[in-house]
């Protein structure tokens, strides 16, 4: 491969300076900027910083937009001097999700004046999902729908499902749609675990995600009526008082997950499941993808909710790879558990089948070469 002869800047939250602190972390969220920066001398980052004093007014139009689009946005983060600067200075920008996208939406608008070679490009995943039965927030919504799209010079789904529905609902745009899988970094998940389980719990079911998508209630409803067996939930979603009742629930919270739980008792603990649970609600948003895959790749098999949002029907095939639940609702949950751990032959079937699908077919590399593709054309 030839070197990409462009200013590259990637835009993250906090998570790239979290993955430079070891090698004992996965790098899929970085989406390829470690590959980027080899290619390019002049690729760089920028990260979400604290507020100044002086972004009150920035602050009153996330909280406005943020109330009548239901949008994420997050400008007083992103918008500032520096990053101007930056931007000024750069051919491609790469936001890492659409949230970050609207943040720093009128920064690439203004910053065009001045540089009007700016290419902005969004690895996305989530955006296109609508509201229900919200009129006024669905139509202000499309508004800022088409300045993003307009905007945007390409938008990369890690979505198929998503990817079919914008086709179909904003053909206009669609020469700017591209769709490549969501990747892992395969260094990472293909290699056995070493270390301890940090929970001392073994024979459990595990719930892991903190995306407002996830059917806790449900979740909590499963784990309640199934009391012969045990669950560990690791999230934010809930709070001990929920389960404190429950003696086969462990729940890991925020608190121990910033000071204890590293990426690899994480992957430990995926390893040493029975199953995985993604009890989801029904939307486009590929809720629960990146868990899924996670746990699939250490061959432990996963049952998720079969929205419409789910973002690979080639690939994920019900009782070969994966497990679904076609109906929401608590007496299919329960009675798709007890038979899928009532066989354990066909469990492990399954696990040896989810761990070759994703290790060999969705690779960190892959998209490596997707993205690099589109920087030098």
């Amino acid at each position: 491969m030839e070197k990409i002869d462009k200013s590259i800047t990637y835009v993250f939250t906090k998570r790239v300076g979290l993955q430079e602190a070891g090698l004992n972390t996965p790098k899929e969220f970085e989406y390829s900027f470690n590959f980027v920066k080899n290619m390019s001398s002049n690729a760089r980052y920028i990260e979400a910083s604290n507020p100044s004093q002086s972004s009150f007014l920035l602050k009153l139009i996330d909280k406005l937009f943020n109330k009548i689009t239901k949008l994420s946005f997050n400008t007083k983060s992103y918008i500032n001097i520096k990053n101007f600067h930056i931007l000024k200075t750069t051919d491609i920008l790469i936001t890492t999700n659409h949230g970050i996208s609207t943040s720093i939406l009128f920064l690439v608008i203004f910053t065009r004046l001045f540089n009007k070679k700016l290419e902005l490009f969004l690895i996305n995943s989530g955006f296109f999902n609508e509201p229900k039965d919200q009129k006024y927030i669905k139509l202000l919504r499309t508004l800022i729908v088409r300045a993003y799209l307009k905007t945007h010079t390409k938008i990369f789904f890690t979505s198929l499902t998503e990817y079919d529905f914008a086709i179909k609902n904003y053909p206009t745009y669609s020469t700017k749609f591209y769709y490549h899988s969501f990747c892992l970094d395969n260094n990472f998940w293909s290699k056995n675990s070493t270390n301890e389980n940090p929970l001392n719990i073994n024979n459990y079911i595990l719930f892991v995600g903190n995306n407002g998508f996830r059917d806790v209630e449900m979740l909590i409803n499963i784990a309640t009526s199934l009391t012969e067996y045990k669950f560990v939930f690791i999230t934010n979603l809930i709070n001990q008082s929920m389960v404190k009742n429950f003696r086969n629930i462990l729940l890991v919270n925020s608190e121990y997950l910033k000071k204890s739980l590293t990426d690899l008792d994480l992957k430990k603990i995926y390893e040493d499941a029975q199953i995985t649970i993604n009890p989801i609600k029904n939307s486009l948003v590929a809720s629960g993808q990146s868990v899924t895959m996670q746990s699939m790749a250490v061959g432990t098999p996963v049952i998720i909710s079969k929205t419409i949002g789910f973002w690979d029907n080639f690939n994920f095939k019900d009782y070969e790879n994966i497990y679904f639940v076609d109906q929401e609702n608590l007496k299919k949950w329960q009675e798709k558990i007890i038979s899928v751990l009532s066989n354990s032959n066909e469990l492990k079937r399954v696990g040896i089948n989810a761990k070759h699908l994703i290790l060999n077919k969705f690779q960190q590399n892959e998209f490596d070469k997707f993205l690099y593709s589109h920087l030098v054309n």
